[in-house]
Parts: C-alpha cells; structure tokens; sequence
C-alpha cells in the first residue's frame, strides 16, 4: 500500500499543470459550496424549533413593525397582573428569563439628507442586566460592561452608556471614551424635530457575532428621552422576549398571553424565523436543491476529464503495468487514487481558505438577512470539504479507472511499430 500510495504521487507530479488546474478547480466549487452551505446551515439551525430553553418573541399582531405598549409587556412579565399570575403556574416558565427591545436609528450628522453610512447606525433599546442571557450571541458577555449603558461614568450623562459593534466603531472613526451627540432619523418630537441624544461610548461588543455592526443602549434613557419631547413612540416597545425550558410550555405560554391580549403575538423565535423567510423559499429551494447539486456535479465532471485524459495518455503504461503482475483491482486503486487525492486535498484547502479569510480576515459573509446581517464558515465546514471533495472525485473517477482496468494488453502493443 505504501509503495502504491508513492506512484500515486509520482504520476500526479508527471503533469503538475494539468494537475494544479484540476486542483484549483476542485478548490473553487468546495469553497463556493463551503459558503452556500454556511448561510443555509446557519438559517437551518434557526429555524428549527429547539427543545429546551426556547425563545418566545412578542409583537405586534396588526402592524409592521411592531409596535405595542410596554405597559401590555409589563402585565405579563411584572407580578401583579392576571397573566404573570398564570405563567408562573406553568413549571417550564421562567419569570426572571425576559427583555424588551425598541429599535431606533441615528446619524451623527445633523443634516438627515445626508445618508452618509459612515455616520449612521442602529442601535437596540433593551435592558443592559438583561443582555449577558437574553441576547444570542452576546452570552459571554461581561455583565460589568452592560452595567456601563447604566453607568457610563460621566456625571450628568446617566443610562447614556453606548456600546459599539466593531465594526460599527471602525465605521464612525470614534473611540471607547468619546462623547457623540446623534439625531434620530426614525423619532421625532412633538414639533416633529428629530430626537436629539448625548452618549458615551463605553464599550465594544464582543467579535465574530452578528452584532458587528450593531449598537446597544440602555431602554431607560431612550423612554426618559421619548416622554421629555412628547414623542409618540414614548411608551411603545418593539419585541418582547421570554425564555421557557420546553416546548410544552412554550405552547401554553403563547395560548395565555394571546387569550389575554388580542392586539399581540406570541411565538416561538424559530416560528417567526420561519414566517420571515417565507418570501424566501423558493429562492433557497433552488440554493438548495439546484446550485448545490450542480456545483457537485460539475466537480465530479472536472475530476472525471482530468482522470479520463490522464487514462488515455497513459494506456501503454498501464499495458506494461499488466505485463508486470499489476493485477486490475491494484489498477483501478491507483487511477481512483489520483483523483481522490486530488478531490481530498481539494476539499480540505477548499474549506481552509473560506474558515480564514471569512472568520479572521473579513469578519463573517456579509449578507443581511433580518436579525442576520452576518454569516460566518462553521468549524464542522473542515467536515463538509474533504467528505464533498472526495466523494465527488471519486464519483468522477470511477468510468476512467474502470475503462484504464479494461485496458488489453494484446491490443494496446499490437499498436506499437
């Protein structure tokens, strides 16, 4: 096996050009494949339904976006009221597992005609105690840094912490420390101005998440600033979050704050992932089940023409190896061999290159999609590579090494002159 292993080598290195393009080209299509199956893994992921610590998301029933009082999110998630009451008798309910968030977007510029996306950003109202457990994403989080959104350190500037995706920070050209004054392009006052509001950035948000660009900040300095210039959305939230232990529960959890309040929706976050990508199924049927295919069969097709050529080119070798005891099962192994290893060592820089590039030198595939603005190439992507690579070169060289082993020997010298 050794010594078959070695001619292995020895043939692929006869045409380094042929061999190099094959290679290259197994490379391409297992890259491309390693991204598209990247973003389709991920949003499968979040689209099925888990059996344990489930997310429940509250909205709006009859308006896009969302939009409901707080005052209906306090009911269920405050004691007091007839509905907390009842969700605490479930025993997967947890009362102290919830958040809220209200989105709002800012310029630092004062001129809001100038849609400069070097001074824009959206940043999420939410609890700051709350974001270590009720953000994904952000679990690892240090509970000290969100304690900084309440407070920043700054006298005269409390709540009025900011903290900045990286890359959103690289974006504006500020630094940790840096005072901003911003106006909001999507809330204004009772004169109809924009809200104006003063933040310290005093932090980062961690990297490699999909809050590369986003920014948090503390929901009680956005509601004292709402209410102070008789905003209308003073009040208002845009999601509710809770957290269950299981799918029973989350069934009886949705039933109670429906029947309580018909104006809002409760669901799971894999439910609403789902009805958000509703518009989206046919294109990702044909992703999944048109262009993966394909790419899959033209890597099989590439590797098959390499290997095929290569059998025709070399027939009176493998006549000679014939007259020197090579049996056809030693031949078929050494001509499926080339192609494998080509298909292997394919596969494995396919996926190498993508993880590096994408994961620690572009920060994740940019390809805002909702709450998923950024995808990222996942460790068992060093799975899929190799197993594709291989699968597919051997699938392609099978018809070459199976024609190479029914060379005659007979016929292939009555040739030579």
């Amino acid at each position: 096996m050794p010594k078959l292993f070695m001619l292995i080598l020895k043939n692929l290195r006869r045409n380094p050009v042929r061999v190099s393009l094959t290679g290259l080209a197994v490379l391409v299509l297992v890259t491309i494949y390693v991204l598209i199956q990247s973003v389709l893994s991920f949003l499968d992921q979040q689209m099925q339904e888990k059996t344990t610590n489930i997310r429940l998301i509250i909205t709006e029933r009859f308006r896009i976006p969302s939009r409901f009082q707080k005052a209906d999110f306090d009911r269920i998630v405050l004691p007091g009221g007839e509905t907390y009451a009842r969700l605490t008798q479930l025993p997967g309910y947890r009362p102290e597992a919830w958040t809220l968030w209200h989105f709002i977007a800012f310029s630092m510029d004062p001129d809001l005609t100038r849609r400069d996306p070097n001074r824009f950003f959206f940043a999420i109202a939410t609890l700051p105690e709350k974001m270590p457990t009720m953000i994904d994403g952000l679990e690892g989080i240090d509970p000290a840094l969100c304690d900084k959104l309440k407070n920043p350190g700054v006298s005269g500037m409390e709540n009025a912490g900011l903290l900045l995706g990286p890359k959103r920070l690289a974006r504006l050209g500020v630094r940790i420390g840096d005072r901003l004054q911003v106006f909001s392009l999507s809330h204004r006052d009772r004169a109809g101005q924009p809200i104006k509001m003063d933040f310290i950035v005093v932090g980062v948000l961690p990297e490699n998440t999909r809050w590369d660009e986003a920014a948090f900040m503390d929901y009680e300095y956005l509601e004292r600033t709402l209410t102070d210039a008789g905003s209308d959305l003073a009040g208002l939230i845009n999601l509710g979050w809770l957290t269950v232990l299981d799918q029973p529960t989350a069934q009886a959890a949705c039933a109670i704050i429906e029947s309580q309040n018909r104006n809002i929706k409760c669901e799971t976050a894999a439910t609403a992932v789902n009805r958000f990508f509703e518009p989206l199924k046919d294109i990702l049927f044909g992703v999944r089940y048109i262009l993966v295919p394909t790419i899959l069969v033209v890597m099989a097709v590439v590797v098959s023409n390499a290997i095929g050529i290569t059998v025709r080119e070399r027939t009176s070798e493998i006549a000679v190896l014939k007259v020197l005891g090579f049996t056809p099962l030693q031949i078929l192994c050494l001509i499926l061999g080339e192609g494998v290893l080509l298909g292997l060592v394919g596969g494995v820089l396919g996926v190498a290159l993508p993880h590096l590039l994408v994961n620690y030198v572009f920060k994740g595939i940019r390809l805002p999609l909702g709450f998923f603005p950024v995808f990222f190439v996942p460790p068992r992507a060093y799975y899929w590579g190799p197993w594709i690579g291989t699968a597919t070169a051997l699938a392609g060289s099978i018809w070459p090494a199976l024609t190479g082993c029914r060379v005659r020997v007979a016929e292939i010298f009555s040739r030579v002159t």
